[in-house]
């Protein structure tokens, strides 16, 4: 093969190399995207949307139990008997039998149950609604959490690379000054027994970051092992709020109140319908009905109008048992409305706290960081003039590790306890 030829074969090569598609992007996501893509795939809220839609049709239900009912009914019979309206006893046992029924009912009184009933219905709805709300928010907070976890890990893997970066830094110089004659043995031993100390940790840290990253992607619905990009920061931001305007603002917000409260509102209509079985029901019926002893059966043909009244008179305390029970009810849903409220009180409470303590630790441990550092790279420079020992490096190497961890834990408790108090309070999803 001469070298032109040879030249052709590099260069259709190269071309295919430069043709070969290169390998997907990490997905670039924000918070919003996370939050936006928890709520669209989240399982529980497509089932709290799915309730909502069957307390919708429980309304309907409820209503239809006010109107009118149309109902046939086909009988093909053969017996011994013979039938009343035959003319007859001719001896033809045994006889057949064929008969058509419609029969319109009109509620005409209900004693009021029909339409506790559909108010029952409307507060369970309400109620179905609230949960979907509620359920929006919590995967949001979800969402949310695991978001700042990404976060936090791969700062804590960042740290954890400068560590191990630092030392084997480090390890270099000590080795060099051990062939120089400069420093003993126990020197790079030390050095190297802590290099592999961070190397474990630095495992550690990725095994952390890619379970973190799995657990974001499961809260969004999306492939565990799909490689994320994510286009923010761990920072700080003033809560624009005091404790006693967050408790203020959950008291006016909580939807979880509005669900207890309208709880309370079904146990009184629950109250109401029980009622309803002491009261008499009225009803207008009409019927009309063929029948003959020859297929298809409709050649004799009657109608009946009639009104009808029902009232148990006597049913052993079973309508006034049914009452009771939904009275106490009502003291349950009472009951439950007002542990609810300082439960709010006391989730806010505790939320806001835990953001206050965050906060004071990050201005702490970001001075500390800055403190590690200048010290890190005094110690560095001591030893490398011989006027320092090995231990201080490391110790001060230690000490920057554990306070840039320190002040990435406490921005994530900062942002995290931010969303908890934005839950806590009630801040709505759109």
């Amino acid at each position: 093969m001469n070298k032109k030829n040879i030249a052709k074969m590099l260069l259709t090569m190269s071309l295919l190399v430069v043709s070969v598609p290169a390998l997907a992007n990490p997905r670039e996501i924000s918070l919003e995207d996370s939050i936006k893509l928890a709520l669209q795939n989240s399982h529980r809220i497509k089932m709290a949307a799915a309730s909502k839609d069957q307390a919708q049709w429980a309304i309907e239900e409820a209503k239809g139990n006010k109107g009118f009912s149309l109902t046939y009914t086909n009988t093909n019979a053969r017996s011994t008997e013979p039938y009343t309206f035959m003319s007859s006893m001719e001896a033809v046992s045994p006889y057949n039998f064929f008969s058509h029924k419609l029969t319109l009912a009109v509620p005409l009184y209900t004693g009021n149950k029909a339409e506790n009933a559909i108010e029952a219905q409307k507060l369970s709805a309400k109620i179905s609604d609230l949960s979907f709300a509620t359920g929006k928010q919590q995967v949001k907070l979800e969402a949310t959490v695991d978001f700042y976890q990404v976060l936090e890990a791969r700062n804590l893997l960042n740290v954890a690379k400068q560590s191990v970066d630092s030392l084997n830094q480090h390890l270099y110089n000590v080795e060099r000054q051990f062939d120089a004659g400069v420093v003993a043995k126990a020197d790079v031993l030390r050095t190297k027994v802590q290099l592999a100390n961070v190397q474990d940790n630095l495992i550690r840290s990725q095994n952390g970051y890619e379970l973190a990253v799995y657990q974001l992607n499961h809260v969004m619905g999306l492939p565990l092992n799909s490689e994320l990009e994510l286009k923010a920061e761990l920072q700080y931001e003033k809560y624009p709020m005091t404790m006693a305007e967050s408790v203020n603002y959950a008291l006016a917000h909580r939807l979880e109140l509005d669900q207890a409260k309208t709880g309370v509102e079904v146990a009184e209509a629950q109250v109401k319908l029980a009622k309803g079985d002491k009261l008499p029901t009225v009803s207008l019926v009409g019927t009309n009905v063929w029948d003959d002893i020859d297929y298809p059966g409709v050649d004799y043909s009657h109608w009946t109008a009639a009104l009808t009244a029902q009232w148990d008179i006597f049913d052993s305390g079973i309508a006034d048992a049914k009452i009771k029970k939904a009275k106490y009810a009502i003291t349950q849903a009472e009951e439950q409305a007002k542990d609810t409220q300082e439960n709010i009180n006391l989730e806010v409470s505790q939320a806001y706290l835990n953001l206050k303590e965050a906060e004071k630790r990050i201005e702490t441990n970001k001075l500390a960081v800055e403190e590690a550092e200048t010290d890190f790279d005094v110690a560095i420079k001591r030893y490398s003039n011989g006027i320092g020992i090995n231990l201080d490096v490391i110790d001060a190497e230690l000490a920057l590790n554990t306070a840039k961890t320190n002040y990435t834990k406490a921005l994530y408790d900062y942002n995290v306890s931010r969303a908890k108090l934005d839950k806590a309070i009630g801040v709505h999803v759109e």
